[in-house]
C-alpha cells in the first residue's frame, strides 16, 4: 500500500508538473506575441487584431465549458477510458471549432461593416481561421491532459509556437507587411499544422454516431450551469471595466488595466490546473470517496496555494518599481491598484480550486448559484460604489464579488461534504461512461 500510495503521489506530482510547464510556454508566447504585434503593427492594426482575439478567447471558453471542462472530470472518475470516447470528443471538437469560428467571421464582418460601412474580407476570413485552428489546437492539447499525457501535449505547444516564431522571422527579414491579418493567419497556420498529428491519432479510437450522442446527453448536464456561470461573471466583470470608462475616463481604465495586467504572471497556475486537478479530484473521489477529494484539495490548496501568494507579493511589495519600470512613472500612482488585484486573484484562486469538489460531484448547479447571487450584488452596489469612492469603489466591488462567490463555493462544498462523509467511501457510478460499456 505505502509503494502504490507513492506511486500515486509522483504521478500526481509529473501531471502538476507539465501542465504548469506548459502554461509558463502559454503565457510567455503570448506575451511575446502581444508586444510584436503592438510594435511592428502599429496602434491601428493592433486594434483589430485586439477586437478579433476578444471574440476568439470568448467563444474558446463557451467550447471549453462544453467539452473540455466535463472530459477532464469524467477522464478521472474511471481508470481508463476508452478511445471511443477521446474518439468522439475529437470529432465533436472538430465541428464546433469550425462553428464557433463562422460565428466570430460574422461578428467581424458585422461590426466592421456597421461602423465603417465597407467589409475587410481578408480580416473575416483570418478571423474565421485563427478561431476554427485554435480552438482545435487548444481543445486537443487538453485531451492529451486528460488522457494523462502532458508531456506530449507540451511538445505539441512548443512546437506550435516555435513554428510560429521562426515564420514570422521569415517575414520579418523579407520585409513583408505587418498588419493584423498577417499576424491572425500566422497563429492560424502554426495552431493548424501543429494539430493534424494529434488529431488523426485521437480519431483512431473511432468515431461512432452513438458514442457523439450520448457524450453530448452526459456532458451537457455538467457544461450548462458552467456557461452560465460565465455568461453571468463575463457580464459583471465587463460591466465594472464599462462603467468605469464612462464615468471616470480611459485614465482610470489604463490604471486599472496597467495593474491587473502585471499579475497575469498568475495565469500559469491558475489555467494550468485546470489541466490536471479537475482528472485528479475525479481519481480521488473515485479511489477514495469525499474524504480522498478533501484531501487531495487541501493538499493541492496549501501547493498552489504558496506558488500563487509568492509571485503576488514578489510583484505587490515592490509595486511602485514594477509598475515605472514597465509602464512608466505616471502608473506609479496605482502601486495600491496593484495591490488590491493581489488580494483578488488570491481569492479568484481558492474560489476556483474548491469548486472542483462540486464539479466533482456533479453539482456545478450550486457554482453558478454562487456566481449569480454575488455578481447581483455587484450589479446593485457599482454604480454608487464608483460615483462616490471611483475606482477604489470599483476595486473593492470586484473584490467583494469575488470574496462572496468565494465564501458561498466553501459553505456549499462543506454541507456537501458532511453529506457525503456519511456514505460509502467509493461512489463513482456517476460518471461512468456515457453510452458504452467499454473500459
Amino acid at each position: 500500500m505505502p509503494s502504490n500510495r507513492f506511486t500515486l503521489f509522483l504521478g500526481r506530482e509529473k501531471a502538476m508538473s507539465w501542465s504548469l510547464l506548459d502554461q509558463l510556454l502559454v503565457s510567455a508566447a503570448n506575451f511575446a506575441i502581444g508586444i510584436m504585434v503592438a510594435r511592428y503593427a502599429g496602434i491601428a492594426e493592433f486594434g483589430k487584431f485586439t477586437l478579433v482575439l476578444v471574440l476568439l478567447l470568448y467563444v474558446a471558453i463557451v467550447l471549453d465549458m462544453i467539452l473540455a471542462m466535463p472530459m477532464m472530470t469524467l477522464a478521472g472518475a474511471r481508470q481508463h477510458r476508452s478511445a471511443a470516447y477521446f474518439a468522439a470528443i475529437t470529432a465533436w471538437n472538430i465541428i464546433l471549432a469550425v462553428g464557433v469560428g463562422a460565428v466570430v467571421a460574422a461578428l467581424t464582418c458585422t461590426l466592421f461593416w456597421l461602423r465603417d460601412g465597407t467589409v475587410p474580407w481578408l480580416l473575416v476570413f483570418a478571423a474565421f481561421a485563427v478561431t476554427a485552428a485554435h480552438n482545435q489546437l487548444h481543445i486537443v492539447r487538453r485531451t492529451l491532459f486528460a488522457l494523462d499525457r502532458g508531456r506530449s501535449a507540451l511538445i505539441v505547444g512548443v512546437l506550435r509556437y516555435f513554428l510560429l516564431f521562426a515564420a514570422a522571422a521569415v517575414l520579418y527579414f523579407q520585409g513583408a507587411n505587418t498588419n493584423a491579418e498577417t499576424a491572425l493567419l500566422l497563429l492560424a497556420g502554426s495552431a493548424f499544422v501543429t494539430s493534424i498529428i494529434p488529431t488523426v491519432k485521437l480519431l483512431r479510437g473511432g468515431v461512432r454516431l452513438r458514442m457523439m450522442r450520448a457524450i453530448w446527453s452526459r456532458q451537457w448536464p455538467m457544461a450548462r450551469w458552467m456557461l452560465l456561470m460565465a455568461a453571468v461573471s463575463t457580464g459583471q466583470e465587463q460591466l465594472i471595466w464599462v462603467m468605469v470608462s464612462v464615468m471616470l475616463g480611459d485614465a482610470a481604465v489604463g490604471g486599472m488595466r496597467a495593474a491587473q495586467h502585471l499579475l497575469g504572471t498568475t495565469h500559469f497556475v491558475l489555467n494550468g490546473m485546470q489541466n490536471f486537478v479537475a482528472r485528479q479530484s475525479a481519481q480521488a473521489y473515485r479511489q477514495s470517496g469525499a474524504e480522498g477529494l478533501m484531501a487531495y484539495l487541501i493538499g493541492r490548496t496549501w501547493l498552489l496555494g504558496a506558488m500563487m501568494a509568492g509571485i503576488i507579493l514578489a510583484i505587490v511589495t515592490p509595486a511602485e518599481f514594477w509598475l515605472t519600470l514597465l509602464y512608466g512613472q505616471d502608473y506609479a500612482a496605482g502601486s495600491w491598484m496593484l495591490r488590491l488585484f493581489g488580494v483578488i486573484y488570491m481569492v479568484v484562486f481558492v474560489r476556483e480550486l474548491w469548486a472542483f469538489y462540486l464539479r466533482t460531484i456533479d453539482r456545478t448547479d450550486t457554482i453558478f448559484k454562487a456566481f449569480a447571487v454575488s455578481s447581483a450584488c455587484a450589479a446593485v452596489a457599482a454604480y454608487p460604489a464608483i460615483a462616490g469612492f471611483g475606482v477604489y469603489g470599483a476595486l473593492i466591488v470586484v473584490l467583494s464579488a469575488h470574496a462572496l462567490s468565494m465564501a458561498l463555493v466553501l459553505v456549499i462544498v462543506g454541507r456537501f461534504d458532511r453529506a457525503l462523509s456519511l456514505r460509502p467511501a467509493a461512489e463513482s457510478a456517476a460518471h461512468s461512461e456515457p453510452g458504452t460499456a467499454q473500459t
